[in-house]
């Protein structure tokens, strides 16, 4: 009798466990969830000339997918011919936007250095293009502080172009955009 029941829960058990892969699928993209796997981004870090020294740039910006909200970071820092820091920015991306080689995101001022001229609590809207590497072979980047009137998620959900006065001109490093759909 003991042996009975011991085989009917092991069939049972068998039973759960195979209409559990069955409903789940198995093998390669079946059964995965929507959010399953890396969202487009956008990375990288750069130089680039600025009237009082060099502009070193790192940045990260993941596109919102599924049930993740869109995230990342801009570090801009402004350095001297001697290396001193004269200034430095720190952005949190909200808003990401990426189509095969160009991306396009939008982040709040969280941080900056230079109280008389602070851009705390603005807005700052980036397009970058990945042209290949290095960076200055092919390489865009564009990057504007936002007006009160202007809506930041919209810029960035309509892949708004920048004046080629917002320009920078990377002169080392890259940026690499990351794009899987």
């Amino acid at each position: 009798m003991k042996t009975k029941i011991a085989l009917a829960g092991l069939l049972t058990m068998a039973l759960l466990l195979t209409s559990s892969v069955l409903a789940r699928g198995h093998g390669r993209g079946r059964g995965r969830p929507d959010d399953a796997g890396p969202a487009n981004r956008v990375t990288g870090g750069i130089e680039s000339d600025a009237a009082r020294g060099t502009a070193v740039t790192s940045f990260n910006a993941h596109e919102a997918r599924a049930n993740r909200p869109a995230k990342g970071m801009y570090h801009w820092q402004l350095v001297d011919s001697e290396g001193e820091l004269l200034r430095e920015i720190k952005v949190d991306v909200k808003y990401v936007k990426v189509e095969d080689k160009t991306a396009w995101f939008a982040g709040v001022c969280t941080y900056d250095s230079d109280d008389d001229r602070s851009r705390l609590d603005d807005w700052l809207f980036v397009k970058a293009y990945d042209g290949g590497t290095p960076a200055r072979r092919g390489d865009k980047i564009w990057w504007q502080w936002l007006d009160a009137d202007d809506d930041p998620e919209e810029k960035v959900e309509y892949g708004d172009d920048l004046d080629d006065d917002y320009e920078k001109v990377i002169t080392a490093g890259n940026l690499v955009v990351h794009y899987y759909d």
